[in-house]
């Protein structure tokens, strides 16, 4: 029997594309596939650069997490999220398909790393400026600039390591095939997945690749619609 995956990307931080996609599957749908990565953090690095990469993508979570408690917090948002609803559907879920932290790194390391430890040589001569010299703030107060500045540099570092993988290929790779394994294991035969927009096309082709019928979409986010209309 040919495999089905219904594919959707996603802005990571908007409600509209995960909606979506429960909107698109069908009474054969048995699984929802979410990009991400275990709990865990390994620290199989003991590098300045490594931490500075794990401090930046734990400021990611925090901000994730901002937006959830935000729900919570304020009735006028409207609660809701797509994990509990598979769960509440009777559907499996399974949210760690993504490459490990610890995996990225490795493909960083090297002339990358020493391009990143420029970046964070760079904001942070910035910060130290701001205090001795009267460096622009860009509208924001002069008291505050510092810290701000030097609190997100770990943010944007991890950004740009990220960016210096270059292509999405290995990533699509690791969450394609994580996905056709958990398939096979548990017999799957439609699937949602649930991704990044720049994945969405890789995933899919790799999947079709590999025997399967996809029904792919990408984000209709307007964020999401103005990146792929200034990169591809």
């Amino acid at each position: 029997m040919t495999k089905k995956a219904i594919v959707q990307g996603e802005i990571h931080i908007a409600q509209k594309d995960s909606r979506n996609l429960f909107d698109r599957k069908t009474e054969e749908t048995e699984v929802l596939f979410v990009e991400g990565r275990s709990q865990t953090i390994q620290l199989d690095h003991s590098s300045v650069g490594y931490v500075l990469f794990l401090i930046g993508y734990l400021t990611l979570e925090l901000l994730y997490q901002t937006f959830n408690l935000l729900d919570e917090l304020l009735p006028s948002r409207n609660l809701w999220d797509i994990q509990d609803e598979a769960e509440r559907q009777g559907l499996d879920v399974h949210s760690e398909i993504d490459a490990e932290l610890h995996e990225m790194w490795a493909w960083i390391e090297g002339t990358g790393e020493k391009m990143l430890y420029i970046v964070a040589v760079i904001f942070v001569s910035y910060a130290i400026g701001l205090v001795i010299i009267d460096l622009p703030t860009f509208l924001i107060p002069n008291k505050l600039m510092p810290a701000i500045v030097i609190a997100g540099t770990p943010f944007v570092y991890s950004a740009c390591a990220v960016f210096l993988i270059g292509d999405d290929s290995k990533r699509d790779e690791i969450m394609s095939r994580s996905i056709v394994e958990y398939s096979r294991q548990e017999g799957y035969s439609e699937v949602l997945v649930l991704c990044g927009d720049k994945h969405a096309a890789g995933i899919s082709d790799r999947l079709e690749d590999r025997g399967w019928k996809v029904d792919m979409e990408r984000s209709s986010h307007p964020l999401a619609r103005f990146t792929r209309f200034v990169t591809e």
